[in-house]
Formats: C-alpha cells, structure tokens, sequence
C-alpha cells in the first residue's frame, strides 16, 4: 500500500528510515566497539572527562582507556538511542539529547588528543620507573616523587677541594649545564640515568639532555687521557736537556685539554695530575726559555760576570740583565756587548734595518743587596751616531727606541 504525500504516519517512517540508514552507515565500524564495550542505560556521557587522564590503564565501560578509540563514540551514540527508545521519553526531550550528542561529537578530536598526550606521559613515566629501578639494581641511588617525578641526587667530587664538601647536589632544571667539577665513576654512571628519568619525566630537553652526555662522555675520556699526558710531561721533565719542540708540543696539547676540561667541569684545574702537569710545563718552558736565553747571551758575547746583574729597564724596575738582552734579541734584532775602555763606558748595541741605538752604563750597588749582584743602569746612549745623556726626563724616550730598534720599526 503506498503511502500519500501527506500522511501523518511519513514523519514516523522517515525517523524509521533515518535510523535504519544510520545504523546501516555505523554497523561496519561499530559493531566490533558495540561489542567491546559494556555499555548500560543511561550511557554516562560526562565519564568521557576520563580520557583526559592521568590513569589511563584503567576500565571505562570495560575497555582500558588507553586503547579507546573514536568509533567507541559512535557506539555510545547507537546504545544511547536504544536507551531513549526504552524509556520512551518525550521527542523534546530526544531533541535535546541529541543535540547534547552532537555537541559532544564536535568535542571527540579534543577527547583523543589529550588521551595521546596522557597516554605519553604515562609510558613515559613508567620508563622513567623502569630506569630507576635500573640504576637501583647498580646500587644508583635515585629516587621519584609521588607525582613520579626525579628527585634531587647526590653527585660526589672526585677531587674534594680541602674543607669543601666531597658531594653536589643536582637537580633536573641543571641538565645540560655545567658540572660540578670532576665526578667520580659511580657519579658519572647515575648522572647518566639521571639524566635519561629526567628526560622520560619531561623535566629536561633531549638536546638538554644530548649536551649532559657528551659532557660525561668527554670527562671520562679526560680521566684516560690526562694520566697519560702528565706522564709525558713528566718524563720530559726529567730529561737533562728538554726538547724545545717536544715542549712546544706539550704546551700545545696541554692548552687543548685544559680548554676541553674547563667546558665540562668549573674546577677543572683541581685534578691534581693535569695541574702538576701545568707546573712541569711552566718549568720545561722556562728552561728552554733559559738555554735559548743563554744562547742568545753568549752570541752577543756578553760577559759571564754580568749573568748575575739586574739592569733598570724602567725607573725603579730592575730586571735580571741577561733576560732583558734575551728581550731585545727575542724579535731578531742584532745585540752584541761594547766592552768599555779609558775614553768610553761599558754598554750595549741594538741594530735593526732601520736604526742602531747604542746604550753605555754604569754599575751601582742596589741599597741591601747582593754586592756580587751589581744595578746596571743607563747613563747614555748614542741614537744613529747621536749622543745623548739620559736623564729621568728622557729614560722612557731612550727605551722606546731600543724597543723601537729591538721591533724593528
């Protein structure tokens, strides 16, 4: 029997035939949700707060709720129309239901974003947890809070400075910064698990945490290199006559692994064999400074006697008058010792490309000193075959044309 155009029984048909299509639209997707889910009357739309978190491993209407997924939204819809037709209630009532419904879909992507990010942080927090226990398997002494967040460790100093504490604390917000100083090896192995919970606990960065590594990574591989470095310092300590490339090569890679060591630790200068290595190598450079020095005074036949002589380079400012000579022949210039005679002082000759200054002196005794230690200070000097007498008013004037002369310029 057709129907008529306008017969009351169409509304009732055409809600028959939209639930009909409605179903037949969902039955693929939720059919296998319908039958996971145990779903009652009334379906409790409010729970669905539940999906927010934190305790995701928990049931909701059966299923845990980190494995709900979007079509469990359309079968909540499906039983809560069963639930309405069951209890008859007023088509307003419905409508209202509906629209209720409809706008809790329009909510649904919202729902699932924060079910992912609850459902991070709570794998994260357990591989924070895992990791602990870990490190408290290594005998590692890390602890969480209840909130599952790292609390703050100890971390020991291999090399305590003298009535400084032996232990620093270290906290999440530090990851990535500086160390303490140097860290012993059980230290460096919690900070390195330290650094992993911190990360799984969103409390640092993985570049944070990447920077924390190499800094362990390039302390440790400090702890073997340095011994073996202060070792070849030491050994070319111990040599009669030290190599100047060799210590020129020593200094050189001493500098390197102070300027790495200051990067990962503050006291970086409190191991005690890169420090004596410093030591060594201020001696080695100083000897070989001193032969060359010795060289450069011998070449410019200098006296032996004068060896122990101090000269005024500036007023009130005596030097010892050999490294004072090993000065000015330092940059190349040419100096050679005037001995003196019955009509001239005894001096000293700088010549460069561009100027010979020549400098005569006199011995004085330093007030208190050694009488065998004389002061030799400068009386006169001869600018390109100019003489002068040198006076407090003029001194600085004549050294700057020896430094001028020593600089060639």
């Amino acid at each position: 029997m057709a129907i008529k155009k306008n017969h009351p029984n169409n509304e009732v048909l055409n809600r028959l035939l939209h639930r009909v299509s409605v179903g037949l639209l969902l039955a693929a997707v939720t059919v296998g949700a319908h039958a996971q889910l145990q779903l009652t009357c009334p379906v409790r739309w409010e729970q669905l707060v539940k999906l927010q978190g934190p305790d995701v491993d928990s049931l909701f209407y059966g299923v845990k709720i980190r494995d709900w997924r979007p079509e469990f939204f359309d079968a909540m819809a499906l039983k809560h129309d069963e639930c309405m037709a069951k209890a008859n209630w007023p088509e307003s009532v419905r409508k209202a239901e509906r629209a209720d419904v409809q706008n809790t879909f329009s909510r649904r992507d919202g729902y699932f974003r924060a079910l992912n990010e609850a459902v991070a942080k709570s794998d994260a927090a357990a591989r924070a947890s895992q990791l602990v226990q870990v490190a408290r398997e290594q005998g590692l002494e890390i602890s969480q809070g209840s909130t599952g967040n790292p609390l703050e460790i100890q971390l020991r100093l291999r090399f305590p400075r003298p009535g400084s504490a032996s232990f620093s604390s270290w906290d999440c917000y530090k990851t990535g910064g500086e160390l303490p100083g140097w860290l012993d090896d059980e230290s460096i192995k919690k900070l390195s698990y330290y650094t992993s919970v911190c990360v799984e606990s969103g409390r640092a960065t993985q570049q944070a945490a990447a920077n924390q590594r190499e800094e362990l990574e390039t302390m440790s591989r400090l702890f073997v290199e340095v011994p073996s470095f202060a070792a070849l310092v030491s050994a070319a300590a111990r040599a009669a006559s030290p190599n100047p490339s060799t210590v020129a090569e020593l200094s050189l890679k001493y500098g390197q692994i102070v300027e790495t060591a200051r990067r990962v630790a503050t006291r970086y200068d409190d191991h005690p064999l890169l420090k004596q290595a410093g030591v060594d190598l201020k001696t080695l450079s100083d000897r070989v400074g001193r032969k060359s020095c010795d060289l450069a005074y011998a070449r410019g036949k200098f006296p032996d006697a004068r060896k122990t002589a101090w000269y005024l380079a500036d007023i009130n400012m005596p030097e010892p008058f050999p490294d004072f000579i090993c000065l000015l022949m330092s940059k190349g210039a040419q100096v050679r010792y005037l001995p003196g005679g019955w009509l001239s002082k005894e001096g000293f000759e700088i010549q460069s490309s561009t100027r010979t200054v020549q400098v005569f002196t006199e011995d004085q005794r330093i007030p208190g000193g050694d009488p065998k230690a004389p002061l030799i200070v400068p009386v006169a000097a001869k600018i390109d075959g100019k003489k002068v007498t040198i006076t407090r008013q003029n001194y600085r004037a004549v050294q700057a044309e020896l430094f001028a002369a020593m600089l060639n310029q």
